[in-house]
């Protein structure tokens, strides 16, 4: 699923550092997460996780999605 035109490697030094108010309102076990959908123009996150889905949309200001829907909508044939 690695498309180079779609998919963006992120150096450890480009990694934004979260607003504070999002590291407040944010688990800090998915933080990293969030901090790479921060360091991206798109902010959004693919996940399995429906509960980390659930949280991180209400909490954080990013697009979550599940990896079904995201392969639904993006991967047509």
């Amino acid at each position: 699923m690695r498309d180079s035109s779609k998919t963006i490697l992120v150096d450890e030094s480009d990694v934004k550092q979260l607003p504070q108010e999002i590291q407040n309102r944010s688990h800090s076990k998915d933080r990293y997460l969030l901090e790479l959908a921060y360091s991206g123009a798109d902010r959004t996150i693919v996940t399995t996780d429906r509960n980390l889905k659930e949280s991180l949309s209400k909490a954080c200001g990013v697009s979550v999605c599940l990896l079904e829907e995201f392969l639904r909508d993006h991967c047509k044939n």
